[in-house]
């Protein structure tokens, strides 16, 4: 079976999509299938089977020519596997509406339209709410219309947890037999991490530094927390993104500079091994969908402070480790944080608890969940004809 993956990025760049794109490239041809990649890209590849698409052309520009290359590959590929909705889904849905027997399926790991509104501040409150209350603006409504014709054109929509999925159903009328469940791969911590000596107890962030994080509640929850721990209690926050500079004018103007440190990203290996050497790990976002960084923070044993509006609490996972919070209520972020702290220092022996099986699966597992759905799509097709 021949496969084409349509991804905005792909490695070197790092994120959850480029991480996906890898794994499934490396592992669908042990099974059988031939696998190509298109993406956009000014970094060197090497492998022949990608196809970059440049991003210093203008975005009309860069979308025509994602399309057409989809376009001339769409008669290689019996599948074409789009990671998004927009910057790579457009272009593959208008193949498929000019080549209707295209096959194509769409995977979604988040919400582009809710996550653009919080940044361009026309919003300010969870994904759900948002599609409750669709309050949209010029903008939000062309966002609206061109994600519900791609979602329309898709032959199956694979979604990372039952979060999103239900929100789709409910709210963007997705038949529910169209809409996949497909977990995350689970991480594998596959190096022995650097003990590092400090004389401070961090509480850690990680990630892309955008509205949806709620990164300034975090702060302002942190600042009101108590000093008379035994140690040095700093919030560390890691990443690059839109909010950068609004972040690091907070911090100023809160007079935090000694208390909360901003760093730039790092790669996996580094990331991981600061998430092994940290205290705490903290994500309040308004809403986070399923987070590799919580599971890979969970993966090392470490205690989260999270927001329960996440896949993790929405399926119901009660493990010691995690201290969800209402991502709206500074107040409860704080009591959480000291509730941390407190065991923290108080010696707290956390429960062993098996992790929901719900969450994320083994490569394996995901492989085969990906070629019983792309048979089943494929010979849809041929059933069809015959």
């Amino acid at each position: 079976m021949k496969i084409l993956i349509a991804t905005g990025i792909c490695p070197p760049d790092i994120g959850g999509p480029a991480i996906y794109a890898k794994a499934l490239s490396e592992e669908l041809p042990r099974v059988g299938c031939e696998v190509k990649i298109i993406t956009y890209s000014d970094n060197k590849i090497s492998q022949p089977q990608v196809y970059k698409i440049s991003r210093r052309n203008n975005i009309l520009l860069r979308y025509f020519k994602y399309f057409w290359h989809v376009w001339k590959l769409r008669k290689w590929a019996d599948i074409i596997y789009a990671f998004d909705l927009i910057s790579v889904g457009l272009p593959c849905a208008l193949v498929k509406l000019f080549k209707p027997k295209t096959k194509l399926i769409v995977r979604l790991g988040g919400d582009y339209q809710w996550e653009t509104a919080l940044q361009k501040g026309l919003y300010n409150n969870i994904l759900e709410q948002y599609y409750i209350d669709k309050k949209f603006n010029l903008f939000e409504r062309l966002v609206y219309f061109i994600n519900n014709f791609v979602l329309s054109m898709a032959d199956c929509i694979i979604f990372n947890a039952c979060i999103l999925r239900d929100i789709y159903v409910k709210y963007r009328n997705i038949k529910k037999e169209k809409a996949i469940i497909i977990r995350n791969i689970s991480p594998e911590i596959d190096y022995i991490p650097k003990e590092q000596k400090k004389d401070y107890v961090n509480i850690l962030f990680a990630g892309r530094l955008t509205a949806c994080r709620n990164l300034p509640i975090l702060i302002e929850s942190f600042s009101n927390i108590r000093n008379n721990w035994p140690k040095k209690v700093i919030l560390e926050i890691i990443g690059e993104g839109d909010e950068r500079e609004k972040i690091i004018n907070l911090i100023k103007e809160k007079k935090l500079e000694e208390k909360v440190k901003i760093s730039p990203k790092l790669n996996r290996n580094k990331l991981l091994n600061k998430i092994a050497n940290s205290d705490i790990i903290s994500l309040v976002s308004l809403t986070e969908i399923n987070s590799n960084f919580i599971s890979e923070a969970l993966a090392l044993n470490k205690p989260v402070i999270l927001t329960k509006i996440n896949e993790f609490h929405y399926i119901g996972d009660k493990r010691d480790l995690i201290y969800y919070i209402d991502p709206l209520n500074t107040q409860d972020i704080t009591d959480k944080i000291e509730l941390a702290l407190s065991r923290l220092f108080g010696g707290y022996i956390y429960q062993k608890q098996e992790e929901k099986k719900d969450i994320s699966w083994d490569i394996g597992e995901v492989i085969k969940k990906h070629l019983e759905i792309f048979t089943k799509i494929k010979n849809e097709e041929i059933h069809k004809e015959n």
